[in-house]
């Protein structure tokens, strides 16, 4: 039985070429510095494309399940998500009286002759650590992002070197960063203010997409207790636990007070209305997001979001815990849901598909005469900038909008090398990993469209004097019109083939019903190729 899974052949290495470095300035909303629209491309690696061919070549689609297509996941905004943590915290059986007694709005040695990244309120700095030169006018490439630097030694922008936008842990970095100098808060308040826990889940939402959990205990809990959600919807994955000697940019590293996991009764961070059945999982207590180098990026009580070295917090009762990786590189996405094309003109189709947030991307395939070829690809542009606003009220959840949920859940690609017809198409999503190698996941179901003219837009009727005049707006990739109509309940008739965007039947009734349809066409070797059907017009002559 032929293998109907790409992951045997996906083990292949796609070193995607870095084709510019940039940087884009500050200034902008949350809309400005994420757009989560697919850009179209063409390249991709030589080695992996025939291996892709190959198997189309050899897939049997009988073994497909003919339902996959089907868009069967539960779509959910960012908004919407929060919302929850927030009920969740309100109806938590144990509520929190009062704030934790460890006071973290000094620490030691935290910024005495600070090197690598280090933050002061909402700026953030580096200062090389062999040299210690402090960074000024000129750029710094980490971890594949762009830092620009200022005359006053501050990050001024930030973006991810070209090849590396859709890496996964460059947006985690992307959106940790982003966050510098956001207030702490107990509860949070995302985006305005920001638990330790409540920063980690928001950074992994708003960059990848996934829920965690809103607090360091319940973020363990879940990995223990393997009830993260979301994962296994998005990705054939769980998240893992892992050694300190392990961690990557991205991953996540957890505090615990002893004490209060050995009773957590006696916990003294916190009072707890039952403590037989609530409290910390573990004693867990604090986590921040590994940015590599033995830095990390935390939102820490009384400072708020920092960046700077691992803190030794056992002074004050805290104790390095475990890392967890939320991040599998190598990871095979499920196929694309409600992928489904559409006319977009003379020897165009266009596709679109259920978006799978965890993806980097999509390469799309055709077969066209029994003869499969690599169309392009899309990928997803990230763009931050490290200033943000700081709050001055909390203000209220603002509502979802419809659109804005189309836009980022739906991927678009357009074929502009189509046949007329007999067109078939695949998609497959994929992940980059840290070293930019490309893993396809699992092939859809092909799907079918034709590259004709869309349908013509703007048509009306026009009442004349023993006449109807229909007007329209013209079609770019158009030949001409063909006009069909009826009159009443009557049969359908061919009335002209014509050349501009407005036609006047003279032989219109005054009496009876006239209706009118318009397909716009153009010629391939002499035959002519309808193209969509336009919406009906009916009325009557004067």
């Amino acid at each position: 039985m032929k293998n109907r899974r790409i992951l045997s052949l996906i083990a292949v290495v796609l070193t995607m070429s870095i084709l510019s470095s940039y940087v884009f300035a500050d200034g902008g909303d949350e809309n400005d510095r994420k757009n989560d629209d697919p850009i179209e491309e063409t390249q991709i690696d030589e080695d992996l494309n025939r291996q892709i061919l190959e198997y189309l070549e050899n897939l049997d689609e009988s073994e497909l399940d003919p339902n996959r297509n089907e868009d069967h996941y539960e779509h959910r905004s960012d908004e919407e998500i929060i919302e929850q943590w927030e009920q969740e915290e309100r109806e938590h059986p144990c509520g929190i009286e009062e704030l934790p007694v460890l006071d973290d709005s000094n620490p030691p040695d935290r910024d005495t002759d600070p090197t690598g990244f280090y933050s002061i309120g909402s700026d953030l700095y580096y200062t090389d650590p062999v040299t210690n030169v402090r960074y000024c006018n000129t750029t710094l490439t980490y971890e594949h992002i762009v830092f620009t630097f200022g005359s006053d030694y501050k990050v001024t922008s930030i973006a991810p070197v070209y090849a590396y936008s859709s890496n996964r842990r460059v947006k985690i970095l992307l959106e940790a960063f982003n966050w510098i100098g956001t207030p702490y808060a107990l509860y949070s308040n995302m985006p305005n203010e920001f638990s330790c826990g409540g920063y980690v889940a928001y950074v992994y939402l708003k960059a990848l997409g996934v829920d965690i959990g809103i607090g360091s205990a319940v973020q363990i809990n879940r990995i223990d207790n393997h009830t993260t959600q979301y994962f296994n919807q998005a990705v054939n994955m769980v998240p893992e636990r892992i050694n300190e000697s392990d961690l990557l940019p991205g991953d996540v590293i957890y505090w615990y007070s002893p004490i209060c996991q050995e009773g957590i009764q006696d916990c003294p961070y916190m009072y707890l209305d039952d403590p037989r059945t609530c409290g910390l999982y573990e004693g867990i207590h604090h986590s921040a997001i590994y940015i590599g180098n033995g830095q990390v990026a935390e939102s820490a009580y009384g400072r708020g979001v920092i960046v700077g070295d691992i803190r030794d917090m056992t002074a004050s009762g805290l104790y390095y815990y475990c890392c967890a990786r939320y991040i599998n590189e190598a990871v095979t996405l499920p196929y694309v849901t409600a992928l489904q094309t559409r006319p977009a003109g003379k020897y165009k189709v266009s596709l679109e598909w259920t978006s799978n947030r965890y993806a980097d991307g999509y390469l799309i395939y055709s077969r066209k005469n029994d003869v499969y070829a690599y169309c392009g690809m899309t990928t997803v542009k990230y763009e931050v900038s490290p200033q943000q606003p700081q709050p001055t009220q909390y203000p209220n959840q603002s509502p979802v909008v419809v659109e804005d949920l189309a836009r980022r859940f739906v991927s678009r690609f357009t074929d502009a090398n189509a046949l007329s017809s007999g067109n078939g198409y695949y998609v497959f999503p994929y992940v980059t990993d840290y070293n930019g190698t490309m893993y396809p996941g699992t092939v859809s179901v092909m799907v079918t469209g034709e590259g004709i003219c869309t349908a013509v837009t703007g048509f009306i009727l026009v009442s004349q004097q023993g006449a109807i005049e229909l007007q329209w707006d013209a079609s770019e990739d158009a030949d001409g019109y063909l006009i069909y109509g009826r009159r009443a309940s009557g049969p359908y008739s061919f009335i002209a083939m014509w050349a501009d965007n407005s036609y006047t039947d003279p032989l219109a009734s005054a009496t009876i019903l006239n209706y009118y349809w318009v397909f716009p066409y153009y010629r391939e070797n002499g035959i002519i190729i309808p193209g969509e059907v336009s919406v009906e017009v009916s009325g009557y002559a004067l």
